[in-house]
């Protein structure tokens, strides 16, 4: 079977589908990696995986940017013989999918969430849904592009009724997101021996995520009910982004002795490891948030949103963590004091069962490897 991977960026597909290629070329399937210019190609080639590079920037507004890769990818298509041509992220599912099926090809598109563009409830954001709606329905109806969703919410809003599968998330690596890992850096190690609950927060810094709640969650906490919590930041500042914070809000953020505010890192498996707690109080259609699944991978407790994406990490019968109402302070607040008051190693051990038995890799991978055989 012949396979073609196609994401957003190449960081993306580094960070998130290097597994998913090699378990299908476990499976037998040749693997073919389709990203943009964006310098991660090399990382990718580094690992054995055979990359062609369509454009460079398509997830801006530059309409020639699309146009560039709408070509490249036409080219790509018509000259390699796939069997199958697995898209993920808007922007691939909606050009490839229009462009495989006028190719006759099986494509797959892999809703990874809606993002902010279905969070929002004004005129302009209605009326970009509605486009987006009917980009997806029209390529899943005329062209029978299969389509995967991480959540049932999506598949609601999307309005898609015929050729789709619901699989939850896209796994972690296993290898380095595990319960009780031994963690050798001294300064994470120094973090975790002040006599505090840590609260991990990982995400791009956009206010969607939620930060800004979490702060004055957590400052409110320390200072009028005395908890010893310290909030351990680790992020990065979307520029690009209208809803990015700013780095004068970070600055301010850091100055407080409760924030540890680290950056970008590469070591987030050892950051989840010395955490009490990891919190991602969104606002953000998320699909399933990868830091989440680290973090349940890793047998830790979780705090998120009542959001699609995010509400259906948590166990009703097997209590793992505590859902927050979105863009709710108060409600938040409240959460991560019931969740201090669980046993939280307890609670880590939930979240790391919930993950064995519905997220990880032999789930998810074997999923969608079925739902290929099925074409």
């Amino acid at each position: 079977m012949k396979v073609a991977i196609v994401e957003n960026t190449g960081k993306d597909f580094f960070l998130s589908r290097i597994r998913l290629s090699k378990f299908l070329i476990k499976k037998g399937s040749s693997v073919t990696v389709i990203v943009p210019d964006d310098g991660f190609d090399k990382k990718i080639r580094e690992l054995g995986l055979k990359v062609l590079v369509v454009g460079k920037n398509i997830r801006g507004k530059n309409i020639l940017d699309h146009m560039e890769f709408a070509v490249d990818f036409y080219k790509i298509l018509r000259d390699n013989d796939f069997d199958i041509v697995h898209c993920f992220r808007m922007q691939p599912n909606i050009i490839g999918g229009t462009i495989g099926g006028l190719l006759g090809l099986n494509v797959f598109n892999h809703v990874t969430g809606l993002g902010t563009l279905f969070s929002k409830k004004t005129l302009k954001y209605k009326l970009q849904q509605n486009l987006i709606k009917f980009c997806y329905k029209f390529n899943n109806t005329v062209f029978k592009t299969k389509c995967i969703f991480q959540n049932s919410d999506d598949v609601l809003d999307l309005g898609i009724k015929k050729n789709y599968k619901i699989i939850k998330g896209s796994a972690v690596n296993e290898d380095i997101f595990y319960p009780n890992k031994l963690v050798k850096d001294k300064f994470l190690n120094k973090l975790k021996s002040e006599n505090s609950k840590i609260v991990l927060f990982v995400s791009r810094l956009v206010k969607s995520k939620g930060l800004d709640l979490l702060f004055h969650a957590v400052k409110e906490l320390n200072d009028k009910l005395q908890y010893k919590i310290k909030l351990v930041v680790v992020g990065w500042v979307d520029h690009k982004n209208t809803d990015s914070h700013t780095f004068q809000e970070i600055d301010f953020y850091s100055k407080h002795d409760f924030v540890e505010f680290l950056g970008e890192r590469n070591d987030i498996s050892n950051l989840i490891s010395i955490s009490d707690i990891c919190a991602l109080p969104t606002s953000y259609r998320e699909g399933t948030p990868r830091f989440l699944l680290e973090a349940m991978a890793s047998g830790k407790p979780i705090v998120t949103s009542e959001m699609p994406g995010c509400k259906h990490l948590i166990s009703k019968k097997n209590l793992n963590g505590v859902l927050a109402s979105p863009l709710n302070k108060r409600g938040l607040t409240e959460s991560l004091e019931k969740i201090l008051h669980l046993d939280l190693l307890k609670a880590g051990s939930n979240s790391r069962l919930l993950y064995l038995n519905e997220f990880s890799e032999k789930i998810v991978y074997n999923k969608i490897y079925n739902y290929y055989k099925k074409i």
